[in-house]
């Protein structure tokens, strides 16, 4: 086959195909802490890459393209002044892999209804598979493909947000498909026993219903009463978490602590993914604990906290006019779609959890936002042969330094 001919076949591939097959490989690997989970992931990318570099002969930059490039080299500052560097390079790795994609890639004309539909129907398998596991018990843990549950109710909840809005969107004989498959998002959330994802879902659905039809509130406001008057599933894990889960009220602790990072660490900050380590330093009493300072707080329940903590002052700057942008895209917004709805969806979540870096939220955030900013003026860049030689090569180099070297080394230690 000529190299005209493979060009010409790879370039039939779609950007939803790429994107889903992406977000399929970062939400259905089992637990996601395994070395394969994190090398099949940048695999992927650096697939994706090679096959950007060789079919396009221009890359189009957006508004969102220099954003992130500029997040970037905040977060290379931030490796260098790092109070663990390997550990920083290592995090960063793939949040470099995934920012140039998303940075090149041409988005213009992917098919949105295509794109939502397969996402929904992904996420509805993945929940299908939650409840199943959660009936039968079968790996003895609380999610199968989350070490923490709460990420499981989130990810369900994102696929009731979107069938809620195809569900408003859609003819009278569509909506039979859609109300069954929300369900069964809803059972899997409400089985994850997720605070957070139920609030975020009302937040989402409140902002939906007003911007649609005001008589849906209503709706949603005697669901919420009868969520707290007749005993159920929702109203008890609330219930349960207000007495006993420590990190309830702890986290405004945690979130104190992550302040006391930010003051004795202001211009650069610790460099990423080194909260863990530094965390026991700034640790507090416990009250809810038998012994009082054992338990250490490995996250910062924060996103945006967690920006500042890892690269200082450069960080908030950046993380200042990034917001000030989003808000006022969101406010001049008349009509909210599913990109706005679960763009705001996630923002909510990132204020109470450190979900943003993981591969799966990056993922579907970097497209949101992608979305988001396509309006804005574009600038192109010609994909020339000494682009297309140097760059496979560099991704080549970075793969064996930042991820086989450290795999083998692991091994011979």
């Amino acid at each position: 086959m000529k190299p005209s001919e493979i060009r010409l076949k790879l370039s039939l591939i779609s950007k939803e195909f790429e994107i889903l097959a992406l977000i399929f490989w970062a939400l259905f690997y089992p637990f996601k802490l395994t070395d394969t989970y994190y090398l099949g992931f940048s695999l992927i990318l650096i697939i994706l890459l090679f096959k950007e570099l060789l079919v396009s002969d221009f890359f189009l930059l957006n508004k969102f393209s220099f954003y992130l490039l500029s997040l970037n080299l905040i977060f290379i500052v931030s490796i260098i002044f790092s109070i663990n560097k390997y550990n920083s390079l290592l995090f960063y790795s793939d949040i470099f892999l995934i920012s140039l994609w998303y940075m090149i890639i041409d988005i213009r004309y992917i098919d949105l209804k295509k794109f939502y539909n397969s996402f929904f129907i992904i996420l509805t398998l993945f929940s299908l598979i939650e409840i199943a596991n959660k009936i039968s018990n079968i790996n003895h843990s609380k999610s199968l493909f989350f070490k923490n549950p709460i990420f499981t109710g989130i990810v369900s909840s994102i696929g009731i947000i979107i069938g809620i809005k195809t569900l408003l969107d859609n003819t009278n004989a569509e909506k039979r498909f859609y109300i069954p498959i929300i369900l069964i998002n809803f059972v899997s959330m409400t089985l994850s026993q997720s605070k957070a994802a139920f609030l975020g879902l009302l937040f989402v659905l409140t902002l939906l219903f007003f911007n649609y039809n005001k008589k849906y509130i209503k709706y949603l406001g005697v669901f919420i009463i009868l969520i707290i008057l007749i005993p159920n599933p929702i109203k008890s894990y609330f219930q349960k978490s207000l007495t006993k889960d420590p990190y309830v009220f702890d986290r405004l602790k945690i979130w104190n602590s992550g302040l006391k990072i930010i003051k004795d660490f202001p211009i650069t900050g610790i460099g990423l993914n080194n909260f863990p380590i530094i965390s026991p330093k700034y640790n507090f009493k416990h009250e809810n604990e038998i012994v009082k300072y054992f338990k250490v707080a490995k996250l910062s329940h924060n996103d945006y906290l967690e920006i500042l903590i890892t690269t200082g002052i450069l960080g908030a700057i950046f993380l200042i006019f990034f917001l000030i942008e989003l808000i006022k895209k969101i406010s001049l917004e008349k009509s909210y779609d599913i990109n706005m709805l679960l763009l705001i969806y996630i923002l909510f979540q990132a204020f109470f959890f450190n979900i943003i870096f993981n591969p799966f939220f990056l993922t579907l955030l970097f497209i949101l936002l992608k979305q988001i900013f396509k309006v804005n003026s574009s600038y192109l860049i010609k994909n020339n042969i000494q682009i297309k030689i140097i760059t496979p090569i560099f991704l080549f180099i970075l793969f064996i330094l930042l991820y086989l070297t450290p795999l083998k080394i692991d091994k011979i230690i």
